[in-house]
């Protein structure tokens, strides 16, 4: 399907760290994520870490991998990988968190390509899922809208009734129960409130235009990475206290960056990022006091302070610092409760003709 990259397991770890670049993969997780022994991942990850596509890091004795968000091959590559072999990755992570579905398997002309069947570029995605309980059919729906915004390609979803022998297994002790229908395609509301209220349409059509001009990207929506940025965040600030005092211009530092977690968890509760060429803490104040009020204004303002820091002559006040960390304190804890209530985005709602 890609022949320009040297192999498939290449292309595979190329898929799971670009399409992810906000998680750090060992060796190990990388094998399992793309099905082959530890020894052939380690031999096609050097090459990548040479060309500064990936970049690595100690932890203890293991080493970590990451996309490399900095390099200017990134944002093509992920863009390629996205339409190629980044396929099941999307679906993976968007069908994972839909409650009852078991298995999603990716097939037809796609599965056809990646498996080196000469033909045509797959024009639509097909999945067949296998369930285990009662579906969320508004969360599938919201699924699917978000794995076609991605793909740019529309999606053909199939239900059969028992658990097929292969696939991916996107959930954990789920009770049995019937198999998903085919879904038929309509608006989902986010569940409080029951429909876009006024004030938030803006906020949709905001959201639109970033995607359109690659400020803001979609990402996989996990809440387990949303609740790793605010707990890295609180982690700066715990730090921010104990040299507020004495190192104030150090400890602002770490009130923005905490901010700026802040504001990265929060669209990543709704499956969005910022782009790889934006300002991550403009993009994100647009957004967030776009959806949730003035106070996300501080995501921008803050990291705009400190970065007069870089200057000589340049400092802030104890007290300064201070008023800084209470508003970084008051902004994490209503992240988190928003946070709560935050769906995944699926598009601008339509206009009535």
């Amino acid at each position: 399907m890609l022949p320009i990259l040297r192999s498939r397991v290449q292309a595979a770890i190329l898929a799971t760290a670009l399409l992810n670049p906000d998680e750090w993969f060992s060796l190990s997780q990388l094998a399992r994520r793309v099905r082959c022994s530890v020894t052939a991942v380690h031999k096609e990850i050097r090459p990548l870490l040479e060309m500064h596509v990936l970049v690595d890091r100690a932890d203890g004795a293991m080493r970590l991998f990451q996309a490399a968000t900095a390099s200017p091959l990134v944002a093509p590559l992920t863009e390629l990988m996205l339409q190629t072999y980044g396929v099941p990755e999307v679906v993976r992570a968007e069908l994972s968190r839909v409650r009852g579905v078991h298995r999603a398997v990716v097939g037809g002309p796609w599965r056809q390509r990646r498996s080196g069947t000469p033909g045509e570029f797959p024009d639509v995605v097909q999945v067949t899922l296998t369930s285990t309980g009662a579906v969320d059919r508004d969360a599938l729906d919201r699924a699917v809208r978000r794995i076609e915004y991605r793909l740019r390609r529309p999606v053909s979803l199939r239900g059969v009734a028992d658990p097929a022998p292969v696939g991916r297994d996107l959930s954990r002790q789920v009770p049995p129960g019937p198999a998903v229908p085919r879904q038929r395609r309509r608006a989902v509301a986010a569940p409080e409130p029951a429909a876009p209220t006024a004030a938030f349409r803006p906020a949709q059509a905001l959201i639109a235009d970033l995607l359109a001009s690659g400020r803001l990207e979609l990402a996989p929506t996990t809440a387990v990475d949303s609740r790793t940025l605010f707990a890295f965040a609180d982690r700066h600030l715990q730090a921010a206290e104990t040299t507020e005092a004495a190192f104030p211009d150090a400890a602002f530092w770490l009130i923005a960056e905490a901010v700026a977690l802040v504001g990265r968890a929060l669209l990543r509760v709704q499956g969005l990022a910022p782009g790889p060429t934006a300002d991550d803490a403009r993009t994100c104040a647009q957004v967030l006091t776009a959806q949730f009020g003035d106070r996300f204004v501080h995501v921008e303002r803050l990291r705009r302070r400190a970065r007069t820091l870089h200057h000589a002559g340049n400092h802030v006040t104890t007290a300064e610092a201070a008023a800084a960390l209470r508003t970084a304190r008051a902004l994490l804890a209503s992240a988190v409760d928003d946070a709560t209530r935050a769906t995944p985005y699926v598009g601008a709602p339509e206009t009535p003709s």
